[in-house]
């Protein structure tokens, strides 16, 4: 349960009051100890042990809002609602959470003679890291296929093999329970719904069968926060999966990690080694939309924030974990939106190539929002324009991550073509089954036969991989 919170009406909270209650938060954090002898002293022959008083203060009270927190307030707001005799309505609280406070970024602020758009352009064609600013200036003013000519450039210089690859495989959605509500998602179902499912051992062996069948290597394994299911439950199954089936398992999301370890009051690593050992190989970036909580605490209340996402993968690639990165565009993002995500990525994979353990962010993804009966209304570009756009700085920005992925299953298989000659090198995954973006209004499917024409279509040779990005079949050869 939230039992108290620090709250304003919209619009009055300055950033020196956000200071000033982060300060104060520090301040008692350092003092815990000193208060529970001042307390023990005031109860006198009463009081317990300073001990019992000071564990009380730091591990029963917990001082942040994050997910598991903000879970429990719409928990239990959506029960108060459903007492009073109210129809479920998922709008039952319209909470805003007090964000960082990134500062807006300006192109040039800190630069002494800013660089022109064609000067930036012909540095990231050879190779050059560009700045923050510098990819704002980019993402504002850089002619399209300008922008994208440069980034076939650089996928040329780190793919010159001429090779797009794909994956097949297919996305398994375990249960479509969840405490988070997000207001972009049509998926989910809350945990007192009626439509709520876990699927079956049985029904997980039909659909794992039938992938391998048609020569799939890999389950992406994802659904809901849904809080019946504990990390037990994951382990058994991981395990389960791997004595009875050849498929990896690319498992969960960051924000299914985080609900996990505040479900079992354990640490995010702890949460990681366990489901390692019981089978997880490798971790999807779902779950990041847009990396910055200015939008997030607008489309996705309650949760997890930018800083916890991060660190379940900094957590993973310590363990020397595989993992893939994404964003979602649609929500109004501005600029600085955008850039601060790419950002926070690429400095996510300086530190954990410099560890030099294995652990990394493989690919990268990008798609538009699908809006179709969700909750959140779409007031924004999501055109394959825009699209084109987005994918062919992420290629110049994230100059760090190997591989870019098409969106086709968002903008259809043509789009993709053009994709793989705006930055991308990977066609993704034939997804033998796919159920959220696809209640979203997105519908298109495709066979590993169509996948590799269209490849072939825009000029390249195709190549099945895994998720490691290693070949499986020889470039060109037929499906």
């Amino acid at each position: 349960m939230v039992f108290a919170v620090w709250a304003a009406r919209p619009g009055c909270l300055e950033p020196a009051h956000l200071d000033a209650l982060r300060g104060a938060k520090t301040v008692g954090a350092r003092h815990i100890e000193e208060y529970a002898r001042q307390h023990a002293a005031r109860l006198g022959a009463a009081a317990l042990p300073e001990s019992h008083y000071a564990r009380y203060l730091r591990q029963t009270i917990r001082y942040g809002l994050d997910a598991y927190e903000r879970e429990g307030m719409v928990e239990y707001l959506s029960r108060a609602r459903a007492l009073l005799g109210r129809d479920h309505d998922d709008e039952v609280a319209h909470v805003h959470f007090a964000d960082a406070g990134y500062a807006p970024l300006r192109p040039g602020a800190t630069a002494a003679t800013p660089r022109s758009v064609a000067q930036i352009l012909e540095r990231a064609r050879a190779g050059e890291r560009i700045s923050l600013r510098e990819g704002l200036l980019l993402y504002d003013e850089a002619e399209l296929l300008e922008l994208g000519a440069v980034a076939d450039a650089r996928r040329a210089a780190l793919h010159p093999e001429g090779v797009v690859t794909y994956i097949v495989d297919r996305n398994v959605n375990y249960t479509n329970v969840c405490t988070a509500r997000c207001k972009f998602c049509n998926f989910y179902t809350p945990p007192s719904g009626k439509d709520g499912y876990v699927l079956s051992r049985e029904v997980l062996a039909e659909k794992f069968r039938e992938t391998e069948a048609l020569g799939g290597v890999q389950i992406l394994l994802q659904g809901g926060l849904n809080p019946e299911l504990g990390l037990a439950w994951y382990e058994d199954l991981f395990r389960w999966t791997k004595a009875n089936f050849s498929l990896r398992l690319h498992a969960l999301s960051p924000t299914e990690v985080i609900h996990l370890a505040n479900l079992e009051d354990l640490s995010v690593r702890e949460v990681l080694i366990r489901l390692r050992a019981a089978g997880m190989d490798s971790l999807p970036g779902g779950g990041a939309e847009l990396l910055h909580d200015e939008i997030r605490n607008r489309i996705s209340p309650f949760k997890n924030t930018t800083d916890e996402w991060l660190e379940v993968m900094r957590q993973a690639h310590m363990l020397g974990m595989k993992t893939t990165c994404t964003m979602v565009f649609g929500f109004q993002e501005t600029g600085d939106h955008v850039l601060t995500h790419l950002d926070r990525l690429r400095g996510l994979q300086d530190e954990s190539l410099a560890r030099d353990n294995g652990g990394c962010f493989t690919a990268f993804i990008t798609w538009p929002f699908q809006a179709d009966g969700t909750r959140l209304k779409l007031r924004d570009d999501t055109s394959a324009w825009r699209y084109l756009r987005l994918q062919a700085l992420s290629r110049l920005y994230l100059d760090n991550i190997p591989n870019i992925q098409v969106s086709w299953p968002t903008l259809g298989p043509e789009i993709g073509e053009v994709g793989l000659r705006f930055g991308a090198n990977d066609f993704g995954s034939v997804m033998i089954e796919e159920n959220v973006v696809s209640q979203a209004g997105a519908h298109f499917m495709l066979t590993a036969d169509q996948i590799e024409h269209h490849i072939r279509q825009a000029g390249f040779r195709p190549a099945r991989r895994n998720m490691q990005y290693e070949l499986l079949t020889r470039p060109g050869a037929q499906a």
